[in-house]
């Protein structure tokens, strides 16, 4: 009776462990796809900025004489609306990253490392 309990118990935890393992690897593929959508979000909208000509636009008008001031903060304004939704892009971008090592176990792994920095320096205590 004992044996059976705990071959029960064994199977069950076994099972457990395979539905997380499986909820985790899809969790995963999700992450995935989520933070790809981002980049190319980010990417069209880095590529709008630089290409846009807003900025060397507005430096032109200013230049000019009698131009109309509204005109000069509409352009102002949007050159800051286009810099915000970067910012929060990167903020997406970086949430999304620390979601997805947290996930994937990276955050936990031994040596700690400082994913946030461009050489994944090594974290001492």
């Amino acid at each position: 009776m004992d044996v059976n309990r705990r071959k029960l118990q064994f199977l069950s935890a076994k099972g457990e462990h395979e539905e997380l393992k499986r909820s985790l690897g899809e969790n995963v593929r999700l992450l995935s796809g989520e933070m790809n959508n981002i980049f190319r979000q980010y990417d069209v909208l880095m590529e709008e900025k630089t290409t846009g000509g807003t900025e060397s636009a507005l430096k032109k008008y200013m230049e000019t004489e009698g131009i109309d001031p509204l005109m000069l903060l509409d352009m102002q304004e949007s050159i800051v609306k286009t810099d915000i939704l970067i910012k929060q892009w990167q903020y997406e971008i970086y949430t999304k990253y620390l979601e997805y090592l947290d996930i994937s176990g990276q955050l936990t792994r031994l040596p700690i490392r400082n994913y946030l920095s461009p050489d994944l320096g090594q974290i001492e205590f």
